[in-house]
């Protein structure tokens, strides 16, 4: 999405389920370091890491052109990606990919489609063949290991350092003011 606003109504239920995460959503790093890979610019240390991760992962694949397509920098990429499991540990998110319905698969690939084309490569995922939703979540893991593994002290010292940040609004500020910060992409020292 480029510029634009993008709006979140809660209910009071929502509020009463809102919680600062205690520990590393993978998936969630997965996707947006697949964003900070096909942006330029950006801190130093964000530049070694594209650097070093790019390098890395085209040892590894996937090729460039599908993970631009599963991941565009637009307004939509598809939410069975990114699960909710994955904030109860990496292989939970993954289980929950390799698991997600063949339905699911297709309707959010279709909805895909309405903001980028598909390459023929992904035609068994955009068809919902589970063999092919199977081999995404491998190469989820894949990606993770070689992305994030020599980086993970460094995320977790920066994950703290958020968490006791919010902690210390929520509690003396309120979920709102926690709410209303402004969101940015922070730097891991690296990562």
């Amino acid at each position: 999405m480029t510029g634009g606003t993008l709006r979140i109504v809660f209910t009071g239920e929502d509020l009463a389920r809102v919680r600062i995460a205690s520990r590393i959503d993978e998936l969630w790093e997965m996707a947006m370091g697949l964003h900070v890979l096909q942006r330029p610019g950006g801190s130093e240390d964000m530049t070694g890491w594209r650097r070093q991760a790019g390098a890395d992962l085209a040892e590894m694949g996937p090729p460039t052109p599908v993970r631009r397509t599963l991941m565009p920098i637009k307004a939509y990429f598809p939410d069975f990606l990114t699960p909710h499991h994955a904030q109860a540990g990496r292989q939970n998110g993954i289980d929950a990919l390799a698991d997600t319905p063949p339905s699911r698969v297709r309707r959010e690939v279709d909805q895909l489609r309405r903001h980028t084309a598909l390459p023929a490569t992904l035609d068994d995922l955009a068809r919902g063949n589970q063999r092919a939703i199977t081999g995404l979540a491998s190469l989820a893991v894949r990606y993770c290991q070689t992305a994030f593994a020599p980086h993970r002290t460094t995320m977790e010292h920066a994950r703290g350092r958020e968490r006791a940040r919010l902690t210390r609004v929520l509690t003396d500020h309120g979920v709102e003011a926690m709410l209303a910060g402004r969101f940015e992409w922070r730097s891991f020292d690296g990562v």
